[in-house]
Protein backbone atom coordinates (compact mmCIF):
# COMPACT_ATOMS: atom_id res chain seq x y z
CA UNK A 1 0.00 0.00 0.00
CA UNK A 2 1.44 3.35 -1.07
CA UNK A 3 1.25 6.58 0.93
CA UNK A 4 1.18 9.83 -0.96
CA UNK A 5 1.96 13.29 0.32
CA UNK A 6 2.62 16.82 -0.85
CA UNK A 7 5.81 18.80 -0.28
CA UNK A 8 5.43 22.59 -0.29
CA UNK A 9 8.66 24.59 -0.46
CA UNK A 10 8.60 28.08 1.10
CA UNK A 11 11.47 30.27 -0.12
CA UNK A 12 12.24 32.79 2.60
CA UNK A 13 14.63 34.82 0.42
CA UNK A 14 11.69 36.05 -1.57
CA UNK A 15 8.76 36.42 0.76
CA UNK A 16 5.70 37.00 -1.40
CA UNK A 17 2.42 37.83 0.22
CA UNK A 18 -0.55 37.84 -2.08
CA UNK A 19 -3.47 39.59 -0.48
CA UNK A 20 -5.87 38.28 -3.13
CA UNK A 21 -6.18 35.09 -1.12
CA UNK A 22 -7.10 37.04 2.00
CA UNK A 23 -10.34 38.51 0.72
CA UNK A 24 -13.28 37.01 2.61
CA UNK A 25 -16.66 38.24 1.47
CA UNK A 26 -18.54 37.38 4.66
CA UNK A 27 -16.11 39.12 7.03
CA UNK A 28 -17.16 42.66 7.97
CA UNK A 29 -13.60 43.46 9.06
CA UNK A 30 -11.99 42.77 5.68
CA UNK A 31 -11.52 45.94 3.66
CA UNK A 32 -10.34 46.54 0.14
CA UNK A 33 -6.55 46.95 -0.03
CA UNK A 34 -5.48 50.55 -0.49
CA UNK A 35 -2.06 49.71 -1.89
CA UNK A 36 -0.49 47.18 -4.24
CA UNK A 37 -1.59 43.74 -3.14
CA UNK A 38 1.64 41.92 -3.85
CA UNK A 39 4.67 42.73 -1.70
CA UNK A 40 8.02 41.10 -2.46
CA UNK A 41 10.67 41.52 0.19
CA UNK A 42 13.64 39.92 1.89
CA UNK A 43 12.66 38.28 5.19
CA UNK A 44 15.37 39.97 7.27
CA UNK A 45 14.24 43.41 6.17
CA UNK A 46 12.64 45.44 8.95
CA UNK A 47 10.16 48.29 8.69
CA UNK A 48 8.48 50.67 11.10
CA UNK A 49 4.88 49.51 11.49
CA UNK A 50 2.55 51.53 13.75
CA UNK A 51 5.55 52.90 15.61
CA UNK A 52 7.20 49.51 16.22
CA UNK A 53 10.03 47.84 14.32
CA UNK A 54 8.91 44.67 12.56
CA UNK A 55 11.04 42.11 10.76
CA UNK A 56 9.01 41.02 7.78
CA UNK A 57 9.80 37.38 8.47
CA UNK A 58 7.63 37.80 11.59
CA UNK A 59 4.57 37.91 9.33
CA UNK A 60 5.07 34.20 8.70
CA UNK A 61 3.95 33.64 12.30
CA UNK A 62 0.44 34.67 11.21
CA UNK A 63 0.18 31.70 8.87
CA UNK A 64 -1.97 28.72 9.96
CA UNK A 65 -0.57 26.60 12.82
CA UNK A 66 2.31 29.04 13.47
CA UNK A 67 2.99 30.56 16.90
CA UNK A 68 2.50 34.33 16.75
CA UNK A 69 5.69 36.05 17.88
CA UNK A 70 6.31 39.04 20.12
CA UNK A 71 6.91 41.55 17.31
CA UNK A 72 3.48 40.90 15.85
CA UNK A 73 1.75 41.19 19.21
CA UNK A 74 3.58 44.39 20.18
CA UNK A 75 2.89 46.01 16.80
CA UNK A 76 -0.78 45.07 16.85
CA UNK A 77 -1.35 46.32 20.40
CA UNK A 78 0.36 49.58 19.44
CA UNK A 79 -2.04 49.85 16.50
CA UNK A 80 -5.08 49.19 18.69
CA UNK A 81 -4.11 51.73 21.35
CA UNK A 82 -2.54 54.48 19.22
CA UNK A 83 -3.67 54.32 15.61
CA UNK A 84 -7.06 52.65 15.30
CA UNK A 85 -9.09 55.67 16.38
CA UNK A 86 -8.74 59.45 16.36
CA UNK A 87 -10.39 59.56 19.78
CA UNK A 88 -8.23 60.26 22.86
CA UNK A 89 -6.46 57.12 24.05
CA UNK A 90 -8.20 55.33 26.89
CA UNK A 91 -6.15 52.13 26.87
CA UNK A 92 -2.40 51.71 27.27
CA UNK A 93 -0.56 48.53 26.28
CA UNK A 94 2.78 47.56 27.74
CA UNK A 95 5.43 45.77 25.70
CA UNK A 96 5.41 41.98 25.89
CA UNK A 97 8.89 42.25 27.42
CA UNK A 98 7.66 44.29 30.37
CA UNK A 99 6.22 41.49 32.48
CA UNK A 100 9.22 39.22 31.85
CA UNK A 101 11.52 42.01 33.03
CA UNK A 102 9.27 42.80 36.00
CA UNK A 103 9.34 39.17 37.15
CA UNK A 104 13.14 38.94 36.91
CA UNK A 105 13.86 42.25 38.61
CA UNK A 106 11.50 41.72 41.53
CA UNK A 107 12.80 38.20 42.02
CA UNK A 108 16.48 39.11 41.97
CA UNK A 109 16.52 42.60 43.48
CA UNK A 110 14.91 44.35 46.42
CA UNK A 111 14.74 47.47 44.23
CA UNK A 112 13.00 45.70 41.36
CA UNK A 113 9.97 47.99 41.29
CA UNK A 114 12.16 51.08 41.19
CA UNK A 115 14.25 49.62 38.36
CA UNK A 116 11.22 48.70 36.25
CA UNK A 117 9.59 52.11 36.69
CA UNK A 118 11.58 53.53 33.76
CA UNK A 119 9.46 51.42 31.39
CA UNK A 120 6.48 53.71 32.00
CA UNK A 121 8.17 56.82 33.39
CA UNK A 122 7.11 59.02 30.48
CA UNK A 123 3.54 57.70 30.38
CA UNK A 124 0.68 59.29 32.31
CA UNK A 125 -0.23 55.80 33.36
CA UNK A 126 -3.17 56.40 35.67
CA UNK A 127 -5.24 58.50 33.30
CA UNK A 128 -6.21 55.41 31.28
CA UNK A 129 -9.26 53.25 31.84
CA UNK A 130 -7.48 50.02 31.00
CA UNK A 131 -3.91 48.79 31.05
CA UNK A 132 -2.94 45.76 28.97
CA UNK A 133 -0.02 43.47 29.79
CA UNK A 134 0.73 40.73 27.22
CA UNK A 135 2.47 37.88 29.01
CA UNK A 136 4.47 35.01 27.56
CA UNK A 137 4.37 32.22 30.14
CA UNK A 138 7.19 29.69 30.11
CA UNK A 139 8.18 30.94 26.62
CA UNK A 140 5.40 28.81 25.19
CA UNK A 141 2.01 30.39 25.88
CA UNK A 142 0.53 33.87 25.42
CA UNK A 143 -2.03 35.35 27.80
CA UNK A 144 -3.23 38.88 28.56
CA UNK A 145 -3.40 40.55 31.95
CA UNK A 146 -5.75 43.52 32.17
CA UNK A 147 -6.15 46.23 34.79
CA UNK A 148 -9.61 47.80 34.64
CA UNK A 149 -9.22 50.93 36.74
CA UNK A 150 -12.87 52.15 36.81
CA UNK A 151 -14.09 48.69 37.90
CA UNK A 152 -11.18 48.06 40.28
CA UNK A 153 -10.20 44.69 38.91
CA UNK A 154 -7.19 42.83 37.58
CA UNK A 155 -8.16 40.11 35.12
CA UNK A 156 -6.35 37.24 33.43
CA UNK A 157 -7.44 36.50 29.85
CA UNK A 158 -6.14 33.03 29.00
CA UNK A 159 -7.50 30.96 26.12
CA UNK A 160 -6.28 27.83 27.95
CA UNK A 161 -8.10 28.87 31.17
CA UNK A 162 -4.88 28.81 33.19
CA UNK A 163 -4.78 30.49 36.60
CA UNK A 164 -2.41 33.35 37.33
CA UNK A 165 -2.95 34.69 40.84
CA UNK A 166 0.79 35.23 41.32
CA UNK A 167 1.08 37.25 38.10
CA UNK A 168 -1.93 39.43 38.94
CA UNK A 169 -0.68 39.97 42.48
CA UNK A 170 2.70 41.09 41.13
CA UNK A 171 1.03 43.57 38.77
CA UNK A 172 -1.07 44.96 41.61
CA UNK A 173 2.09 45.50 43.65
CA UNK A 174 3.79 47.21 40.71
CA UNK A 175 0.88 49.59 40.12
CA UNK A 176 0.64 50.48 43.80
CA UNK A 177 4.38 51.08 44.04
CA UNK A 178 4.45 53.10 40.81
CA UNK A 179 1.62 55.36 41.98
CA UNK A 180 3.36 55.89 45.33
CA UNK A 181 6.62 56.77 43.56
CA UNK A 182 4.86 59.33 41.39
CA UNK A 183 3.08 60.92 44.34
CA UNK A 184 6.38 61.31 46.20
CA UNK A 185 8.01 62.90 43.15
CA UNK A 186 4.99 65.16 42.48
CA UNK A 187 4.37 63.44 39.14
CA UNK A 188 0.92 62.14 40.04
CA UNK A 189 -1.86 64.46 38.84
CA UNK A 190 -4.88 62.25 39.50
CA UNK A 191 -6.93 61.12 42.45
CA UNK A 192 -5.07 58.43 44.35
CA UNK A 193 -6.18 54.86 43.68
CA UNK A 194 -6.26 52.23 46.42
CA UNK A 195 -5.01 49.16 44.59
CA UNK A 196 -5.54 46.99 47.66
CA UNK A 197 -9.25 47.22 46.78
CA UNK A 198 -8.65 45.70 43.34
CA UNK A 199 -9.92 42.15 42.97
CA UNK A 200 -8.08 39.43 41.03
CA UNK A 201 -9.90 37.25 38.50
CA UNK A 202 -9.06 34.47 36.06
CA UNK A 203 -11.85 34.68 33.49
CA UNK A 204 -13.70 31.55 32.43
CA UNK A 205 -16.07 33.35 30.07
CA UNK A 206 -13.51 34.10 27.35
CA UNK A 207 -13.32 32.01 24.15
CA UNK A 208 -11.41 28.79 24.66
CA UNK A 209 -8.50 27.57 22.58
CA UNK A 210 -8.80 24.01 21.25
CA UNK A 211 -5.28 23.49 19.95
CA UNK A 212 -1.67 24.36 20.85
CA UNK A 213 -1.00 26.97 18.18
CA UNK A 214 -3.38 29.90 18.44
CA UNK A 215 -2.82 31.52 21.85
CA UNK A 216 -1.17 34.60 20.30
CA UNK A 217 -4.12 35.13 17.96
CA UNK A 218 -6.50 34.88 20.91
CA UNK A 219 -4.49 37.56 22.75
CA UNK A 220 -4.70 39.87 19.73
CA UNK A 221 -8.46 39.38 19.54
CA UNK A 222 -8.87 39.83 23.31
CA UNK A 223 -7.02 43.14 22.98
CA UNK A 224 -9.12 44.21 20.00
CA UNK A 225 -12.29 43.75 22.03
CA UNK A 226 -10.88 45.45 25.15
CA UNK A 227 -9.78 48.55 23.19
CA UNK A 228 -13.03 48.96 21.26
CA UNK A 229 -14.99 52.07 22.35
CA UNK A 230 -18.16 50.06 22.91
CA UNK A 231 -16.45 47.91 25.57
CA UNK A 232 -14.66 50.59 27.58
CA UNK A 233 -17.51 51.24 30.01
CA UNK A 234 -18.47 47.57 30.30
CA UNK A 235 -17.72 45.67 33.50
CA UNK A 236 -16.20 42.54 31.97
CA UNK A 237 -16.79 40.58 35.17
CA UNK A 238 -20.53 40.81 34.61
CA UNK A 239 -20.40 39.41 31.08
CA UNK A 240 -21.48 35.86 30.24
CA UNK A 241 -19.74 33.36 27.99
CA UNK A 242 -19.66 34.40 24.33
CA UNK A 243 -19.52 38.14 25.04
CA UNK A 244 -16.46 38.60 22.82
CA UNK A 245 -18.21 37.29 19.75
CA UNK A 246 -15.67 34.80 18.45
CA UNK A 247 -14.68 31.16 18.96
CA UNK A 248 -11.88 28.83 17.90
CA UNK A 249 -13.61 28.30 14.55
CA UNK A 250 -13.08 32.01 13.75
CA UNK A 251 -9.31 31.90 14.23
CA UNK A 252 -8.39 31.08 10.59
CA UNK A 253 -10.38 34.14 9.46
CA UNK A 254 -8.80 36.30 12.18
CA UNK A 255 -5.30 35.18 11.14
CA UNK A 256 -6.07 36.23 7.58
CA UNK A 257 -7.43 39.56 8.76
CA UNK A 258 -4.33 40.23 10.86
CA UNK A 259 -2.07 39.35 7.95
CA UNK A 260 -4.12 41.63 5.71
CA UNK A 261 -3.84 44.53 8.17
CA UNK A 262 -0.09 44.09 8.56
CA UNK A 263 0.75 43.69 4.89
CA UNK A 264 -1.44 46.64 3.95
CA UNK A 265 0.40 48.80 6.49
CA UNK A 266 3.79 47.49 5.29
CA UNK A 267 2.80 48.39 1.73
CA UNK A 268 1.93 51.94 2.80
CA UNK A 269 5.17 52.32 4.74
CA UNK A 270 7.24 50.95 1.85
CA UNK A 271 5.54 53.31 -0.60
CA UNK A 272 6.20 56.27 1.71
CA UNK A 273 9.92 55.38 1.92
CA UNK A 274 10.08 55.05 -1.86
CA UNK A 275 8.55 58.52 -2.26
CA UNK A 276 10.99 59.98 0.31
CA UNK A 277 13.95 58.38 -1.47
CA UNK A 278 12.75 59.82 -4.79
CA UNK A 279 12.46 63.31 -3.29
CA UNK A 280 15.95 63.05 -1.77
CA UNK A 281 17.34 61.96 -5.13
CA UNK A 282 15.70 64.94 -6.86
CA UNK A 283 17.07 67.29 -4.18
CA UNK A 284 20.57 65.89 -4.71
CA UNK A 285 20.34 66.60 -8.44
CA UNK A 286 19.33 70.20 -7.75
CA UNK A 287 22.23 70.73 -5.34
CA UNK A 288 24.75 69.33 -7.82
CA UNK A 289 23.41 71.50 -10.63
CA UNK A 290 23.43 74.56 -8.40
CA UNK A 291 27.05 73.94 -7.39
CA UNK A 292 27.98 73.71 -11.06
CA UNK A 293 26.24 77.03 -11.65
CA UNK A 294 28.06 78.67 -8.73
CA UNK A 295 31.41 77.39 -10.00
CA UNK A 296 30.66 78.70 -13.48
CA UNK A 297 29.86 82.14 -12.04
CA UNK A 298 32.98 82.12 -9.88
CA UNK A 299 31.00 82.38 -6.65
CA UNK A 300 32.06 80.71 -3.39
CA UNK A 301 28.98 79.83 -1.38
CA UNK A 302 29.04 78.81 2.29
CA UNK A 303 27.21 75.66 3.32
CA UNK A 304 24.48 77.58 5.16
CA UNK A 305 23.99 79.96 2.26
CA UNK A 306 23.99 77.04 -0.14
CA UNK A 307 21.06 75.52 1.72
CA UNK A 308 19.15 78.78 1.39
CA UNK A 309 20.17 79.45 -2.20
CA UNK A 310 21.49 82.90 -1.20
CA UNK A 311 24.93 84.37 -1.89
CA UNK A 312 26.38 87.85 -1.49
CA UNK A 313 27.97 89.67 -4.44
CA UNK A 314 29.30 93.04 -3.28
CA UNK A 315 26.50 94.79 -1.44
CA UNK A 316 23.82 92.77 -3.13
CA UNK A 317 22.24 89.46 -2.22
CA UNK A 318 21.60 87.21 -5.14
CA UNK A 319 19.17 84.29 -5.15
CA UNK A 320 20.65 81.42 -7.12
CA UNK A 321 17.54 79.29 -7.00
CA UNK A 322 17.44 77.28 -10.20
CA UNK A 323 13.77 78.02 -10.59
CA UNK A 324 14.65 81.70 -11.12
CA UNK A 325 17.87 81.30 -13.07
CA UNK A 326 17.79 82.12 -16.74
CA UNK A 327 20.54 80.95 -19.01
Amino acid sequence: QSTWGLLIVFVMDELIIDLDVLTISDSPRIAEPQHPIVTQTKPNQSVLVWGEMLHLKSLKSLEPAEWVNDEVINCYLKYLTHHMSDEPQQVFAFSSFFFTKLSKLTKNSSNGFDEISRWARKVDLFRYKRLLFPVNRFSSHWALAVCDIPHKSLMWFDSMFGSADDELQLLRQFLSHEQERRIKSSQHQHEAIDFTDFTLHTLRTVPRQLNADDCGVFVCEFARYLTSPSSLNVNILGESAGFMGFTQSDIPRIRKQLLFDFTNEVAKTTKQFENNDKEEEEDSVIVIEQEKLNEKCGIDVSSDQRKLGIVETGDEKTNLSLTKHKS
